[in-house]
């Protein structure tokens, strides 16, 4: 008969139901109750032990979410906690040659030729066509070809990457010229392939060259074309890891705008977000995760891309109105655009492995009923792993910075940095980035032949002579910088140096700027060139800078100016004979990037916060973003309301980056999921919305999406939340901060909505009326909208002159005319005011030089820059 016990910890319970029970079993009854109890005590101390240290003491478990697409298994949901992000910055020798704008700085030579071709291309404006009619040779660079004039130091390592590939196979021969490479010959075919040359630099070269090395004629293509200076260690690395490390990048680019992206649960888009693959089917989302597709036959298809990767498992489940024919599957995208193949036509589901080499997907909502008809989808469900899940909709996180991180281009030590503190995000700033345009105190100081010398004052304090900064030309070339002081007069064109004494020195060939040797530039005009104007003389019929050959002004004849169409060429528009006062269209400035003699900190703007789901979590680290830029919608002739469309009316206008991919777009800061994103080849990626869904046009729109322009990736680094106590101090942290971050933001309105008037710098014998008149002052509400008041006298009469300039944060996207008041002390009359793009504010009409005073009360605009 089995012996009662107590339910919960098996104490032996005498049987007073049992004539055998006539007896006090010791054993049974004390001492084998006795080590329950202590069991039972044991147990539950652990127990209690285990969960006292879940609450009582915090754990982190360390994270590092590497560059690129990744998968993050987490063990229960937790927030990710940025411990910093280091800078770097990448320099490619070739400034943006390697994108092929232009066949400039290029030659082809012998039985070599070359053209560009916008169709055969991995990124950039081109590709480079090479036609080799038999086999090449370096002899007197007679069959090859050769790609810039860069100039490569002695004993210094480089590596020479590119996207080739050929119209047959055949051996590519690149070597820097005169240079000693390790790896000179690589065997290309009629697919992409992604290539490493190394070489050792040697000053008697000039540019890399290339040719084909085998016997029989072929034809290659060179796109992405990149040279970078290494260090020893690099030198040694793998082919695999150097096209990991140094991506192709337009001259000089640090980590610009880093961002983490934790994807959804489900990782299937709105189905608003689809295009069509044909246009014979009509495709009409009733709900976000709803849709209806109709045609009259079959292979109607819609259709979304999305990252992947490689060997992950994907489960893709879905309601059909009819799955023998309608249904939804996946086609596999490799890294250069190939089509690796479709996932099998299914039925409500499947679970699929991605290949090896694929790193994106098209999903196609599609059917292929040979008579067509009307089918509906409902809830798909793209998930990661082998199991099939319950609908829900998905929701990414994001954690996203907008800033510049600079490091030593070389060794990628002393790093702009990244931190949180008080749940507010800082940059440790080593190193400065400045424009070099028309806002500085540009001053000629030396003519020497075919160049002049400038100078400026006014920058931040640099470490001189470190030979770490760099300089970019405004068509990307890099300029040479020196490390010591007395070389101007043996140093070329497209030069800068540092100097001890706080100057900035920087030589401008003749060519680029119009001006002849025996002509000594004003101060105004120094400005118009660093603001992407070029002299020329102007007494020629249809006169440029190149017609009649080498056009320069040397003193004598009419003054006229003129501006690129595109920075890579010297073609010509907009001539005239008043020197400008505004940038030019399309114009990118000099850049200067240089080591701080003083670090600083600096706050930065970011949005969102990361958490992991429990389990598998799908991540992307990467550059590029840009967090919700502002943008006017525009109407096209479809009816389709536009973001970032500058063809979709005459007004619209695009996105101030041209975008590779819109993330989501936002009304009134609330995000809109009913836009549909349309990339083009002309203007990236645009937000467009169906005429079915009501607009409005009150609300503001904005939009984050990811730039084309390419940047290096660097880790976020970073920490997972291991227990409950962790978690729980980790909210009671947040909510501190929240609550810190609300009363700094409610001041700071405060601060906004009553500021503080700026007086300017008068200029050319501008002066304030004085008396009890206010004086010209500007300030800027908490809309963003600059005032303008104050009475003036003074100034010259000949006209167009600049009153004043604007800083930054107070300047017009373009030149702004406006009315202004005047008076002769008899007479009222009205003028003109203009407020350009740079900051000046300008006089243009209605001063005769004997007004008494202008009034500039009652100017109000909207600050864009």
């Amino acid at each position: 008969m089995t012996n009662p016990v107590t339910p919960n910890i098996g104490l032996n319970k005498i049987d007073r139901t049992s004539p055998s029970t006539t007896y006090f079993d010791l054993e049974k009854y004390i001492d084998q109750n006795a080590d329950a109890v202590d069991r039972f005590a044991g147990e539950s101390s652990d127990a209690i032990g285990a969960l006292e240290k879940r609450l009582d003491t915090e754990e982190r478990r360390e994270v590092v979410l590497q560059p690129g697409l990744q998968i993050v298994n987490t063990e229960r949901s937790a927030p990710f906690k940025l411990s910093g992000i280091n800078g770097r910055t990448l320099v490619n020798l070739l400034g943006r040659l390697g994108r092929f704008p232009s066949l400039e700085h290029m030659a082809a030579y012998g039985n070599h030729s070359i053209a560009l071709d916008a169709t055969n291309k991995t990124g950039g404006d081109n590709a480079l066509k090479v036609v080799a009619n038999g086999k090449g040779n370096a002899g007197d660079e007679t069959n090859l070809i050769r790609i810039g004039s860069h100039m490569y130091k002695d004993n210094t390592r480089y590596i020479i990457m590119a996207d080739i590939k050929a119209d047959t196979s055949m051996i590519l021969h690149c070597e820097l010229w005169g240079g000693i490479g390790s790896v000179k010959d690589i065997e290309v075919n009629t697919s992409w392939k992604s290539v490493v040359y190394r070489g050792i630099g040697d000053s008697r070269g000039l540019g890399v060259h290339f040719w084909n090395s085998s016997d029989n004629s072929a034809t290659f293509y060179l796109s992405s074309l990149r040279i970078y200076e290494i260090t020893e260690q690099d030198y040694m690395d793998t082919d695999d890891n150097l096209l990991r490390k140094f991506p192709y990048v337009d001259s000089v680019q640090p980590v610009r705008n880093p961002y983490a992206i934790r994807y959804g649960e489900n990782l299937f888009p709105p189905f608003y977000q689809f295009t069509p693959s044909n246009t014979s089917s009509k495709f009409i989302p009733t709900a976000p995760y709803e849709v209806t597709l109709s045609n009259t036959g079959s292979g109607a298809g819609w259709r979304v891309y999305l990252p992947a990767i490689s060997g992950q498992t994907y489960s893709l489940s879905y309601t059909s109105s009819n799955p023998e024919f309608a249904y939804i599957n996946i086609q596999w995208i490799g890294m250069n655009g190939e089509k690796i193949g479709w996932t099998p036509k299914n039925q409500n589901g499947q679970t699929v492995k991605a290949p090896v080499n694929a790193t994106r997907m098209e999903i196609l909502v599609t059917q292929d009923s040979p008579t067509g008809g009307t089918f509906t989808f409902k809830n798909p469900m793209l998930t990661l792993g082998p199991n099939i899940k319950s609908f829900k909709p998905r929701e990414d996180a994001m954690l996203a910075f907008q800033t510049d991180l600079y490091a030593d281009p070389i060794s990628d030590v002393e790093t702009d940095e990244v931190y949180e503190m008080d749940g507010q995000y800082f940059k440790l700033s080593k190193w400065k980035n400045v424009e070099l345009n028309g806002t500085q105190n540009w001053k000629h100081t030396a003519t020497y032949p075919g160049r002049k010398l400038f100078i400026c004052s006014g920058l931040k304090p640099w470490r001189i002579y470190t030979g770490r900064e760099r300089a970019i030309k405004f068509d990307g070339t890099i300029l040479k910088t020196l490390t010591e002081g007395g070389l101007w007069g043996v140093t070329e064109a497209d030069a800068l140096e540092l100097s001890p004494d706080g100057n900035v020195y920087l030589s401008v060939s003749n060519k680029d700027s119009g001006w002849g040797d025996n002509y000594t530039p004003t101060v105004d005009e120094i400005r118009a060139y660093f603001m992407g104007w070029v002299m020329f003389n102007g007494d020629y019929i249809n006169g440029s800078p190149d017609n009649p050959e080498n056009n320069l002004y040397d003193g004598t004849g009419i003054k006229y100016w003129v501006r690129r169409t595109n920075v890579s060429t010297r073609y010509w528009m907009d001539s005239t004979n008043v020197c400008p006062t505004n940038i030019a269209p399309n114009w990118r400035p000099y850049q200067l990037v240089y080591p701080l003699e003083i670090q600083s900190v600096e706050p930065i703007v970011y949005e969102g916060g990361i958490t992991f789901y429990k389990g598998i979590n799908q991540v992307e680290v990467g550059t590029g973003i840009v967090i919700r830029e502002n943008s006017k919608a525009s109407l096209d002739n479809a009816k389709w309301w536009n973001l970032g469309n500058p063809v979709a009316n005459p007004s619209s206008t695009s996105f101030k980056h041209v975008a590779k991919q819109i993330l989501s777009v936002y009304i009134n800061n609330v995000r809109d999921i009913r836009w549909k994103f349309s990339p083009t080849s002309s203007y990236g990626e645009l937000a467009q919305l169906s005429p079915s869904f009501e607009f409005d046009l009150s609300a503001v729109y904005s939009v984050t999406y990811l730039m084309v322009e390419r940047s290096p990736i660097c880790a976020f680094e970073g920490s997972l939340t291991s227990n409950e106590n962790t978690i729980l101090q980790e909210l009671i942290k947040s909510l501190t901060q929240s609550g810190t971050s609300l009363s700094v933001l409610l001041n700071k309105k405060a601060d906004r909505d009553s500021p503080g008037w700026i007086e300017p710098t008068l200029l050319n014998g501008w002066v304030n009326y004085g008396s009890s008149y206010a004086n010209a002052r500007y300030y800027k509400d908490s809309n963003g909208r600059v005032h303008i008041e104050g009475l003036v006298k003074g100034g010259p009469s000949t006209l167009p002159a600049v009153l004043f300039r604007l800083p930054r944060g107070y300047i017009p996207s373009k030149t702004l005319t406006d009315i202004i008041h005047s008076s002769d002390g008899t007479t009222q009359s009205f003028g003109r005011l203009g407020i350009a793009s740079n900051g000046d504010v300008i006089i243009t009409a209605g001063y005769s030089g004997t007004t008494s005073w202008i009034s500039l009360t009652g100017i109000s605009y909207l600050a864009e820059q």
